[in-house]
């Protein structure tokens, strides 16, 4: 899945069994999160597992807008074509991701 099938929400529905992560950012430090975010997670991508998205908020207003996000950073999950998480930026740190994966496996969402 590519970030303009996201934003057209032209999505192959086995795409949407897989967990799509948001990563919306404004700014270089947040940025710099985002890339942390995404080395977490990075075996998970790798195994087609889930979708991993860093999302510029300057660059793609429109997404930013549609997801009712208005600060930054801020961390979206969505399985099945639904929201099941939303984090701000003072928590978005490799201790809450942690605590993500193992929520999501035990939730038998990430294997």
């Amino acid at each position: 899945m590519t970030i303009k099938e996201l934003i057209s929400r032209k999505v192959e529905p086995k795409t949407l069994t897989k967990l799509i992560v948001l990563f919306f950012y404004s700014n270089r430090d947040e940025q710099k999160i985002a890339l942390h975010t995404e080395n977490l997670l990075y075996s998970y991508t790798q195994a087609g597992k889930m979708h991993f998205f860093s999302i510029d908020a300057n660059l793609h207003p429109e997404l930013t807008k549609s997801f009712n996000v208005k600060r930054f950073p801020k961390l979206i999950l969505i399985f099945e074509d639904k929201e099941i998480g939303r984090f701000a930026q003072e928590s978005i740190n490799e201790t809450l991701i942690e605590q993500i994966i193992q929520d999501l496996k035990t939730k038998n969402i990430l294997q």
